[in-house]
């Protein structure tokens, strides 16, 4: 059996930041086992010790709350995921010998954090039917049942698929720090500030899982460096932006993200000499497809840190020269891009 009191130990701080969060509707994504309590089951569980929540609508900011139950040898083990919309995300773990049990407990955890005053006496997940007595010598012995159970146990675990699975647009802003090359002979330092808009999942990742959730990003950056010439000095700078998109992501826990990325550089790039009798300047526009990787780390709800990686590919390649034909840098066909962002997210 699964003990009240420790369950109710356990939402005694979460129920309090409920309350003084006014969370009365909220979100609810349910996964078991054949056999185990339906989504309904477990709804009506929570509403028999608390009339105050309800189900929020699709988009609407409200607690997260994600039930797993699944077996684990003689014993069943059900999870409890909260996410509040300006929160850090939570579980809840409950282990007993039956399917209903953990249910039951979950929906007790479930209505004290949505509820602080929510009862704990009501019981609205039936237990599972007590077993058939042994026959006796002289009773015919039923049909064995265990082929059924076999099949039932085989079948494949229900996935209900609420408004919950819908996502969310989420939109973040921040800036970044970098080296560029191409710009010169050099590796050119490169600054610049960054707005994305991604099609996040509402569920909070567990364990390691790749997700379809693609992110859209655009970027404005400047990128100087300079060479020393026989005479004088060359100086190259690059102004330009960043249209890139990353499909999907490869969360690892519930703060470390990977993701595969692409990208259009569109920009200028330009160079002039000083310090010599005749000093030269010109400007060639540039363009470059990028491919790279992005790993992001979550220092919270709020705030990510983010470390990127690209090849670039110029489609045109820039030369500059002293007269009448001394070639003093010319870009190459491929260069790299690097980058350390901080990256401020919008809720």
């Amino acid at each position: 059996m699964v003990c009240a009191a420790s369950v109710l130990g356990w939402t005694a701080r979460d129920a309090h930041a409920a309350e003084d969060a006014g969370a009365a509707r909220f979100h609810l994504a349910y996964e078991a086992p054949a056999g185990c309590p339906e989504r309904k089951d477990f709804l009506a569980a929570i509403h028999a010790r608390t009339t105050r929540p309800e189900l929020a609508a699709p988009g609407e900011s409200a607690p997260e709350l994600t039930v797993s139950i699944e077996a684990a040898g003689d014993r069943t083990v059900g999870r409890l995921d909260v996410l509040e919309p300006d929160g850090e995300p939570q579980r809840r773990t409950v282990a007993s010998r039956t399917c209903a049990e953990v249910a039951k407990a979950l929906a007790l955890v479930a209505a004290l954090l949505l509820d602080p005053d929510a009862h704990a006496g009501s019981d609205a997940i039936p237990e599972p039917p007590p077993e058939p007595p042994e026959p006796g010598p002289l009773d015919p012995a039923p049909p064995a049942a265990r082929p059924r159970a076999r099949q039932a146990r085989a079948r494949r675990p229900e996935r209900t698929r609420p408004d919950e699975d819908a996502r969310r647009v989420a939109l973040s802003a921040g800036i970044a720090l970098g080296a560029m090359g191409g710009v010169g002979p050099a590796i050119a330092p490169r600054a610049g500030a960054l707005f994305d808009v991604e099609l996040a999942p509402r569920a909070p990742a567990a364990g390691v899982t790749l997700r379809l959730a693609p992110s859209f990003r655009v970027a404005a950056d400047v990128a100087a460096t300079s060479s020393d010439l026989a005479s004088g000095a060359q100086h190259y700078l690059w102004l330009g932006g960043t249209l890139g998109a990353c499909p999907a992501r490869l969360s690892i826990g519930a703060h470390v993200r990977l993701a595969p990325c692409g990208a259009v550089q569109i920009g200028v790039h330009s160079g002039r000499t000083t310090e010599v009798t005749n000093p030269t300047a010109s400007s060639d526009p540039w363009l470059a497809p990028l491919a790279g990787v992005r790993l992001e780390w979550a220092l919270g709800s709020s705030v990510s840190l983010e470390l990127q990686g690209d090849v670039a590919f110029p489609l045109l390649r820039s030369r500059f020269f002293l007269a009448p034909s001394t070639t003093i840098f010319e870009m190459p066909g491929i260069t790299g891009v690097g980058s350390l962002a901080a990256r401020w997210h919008f809720r």
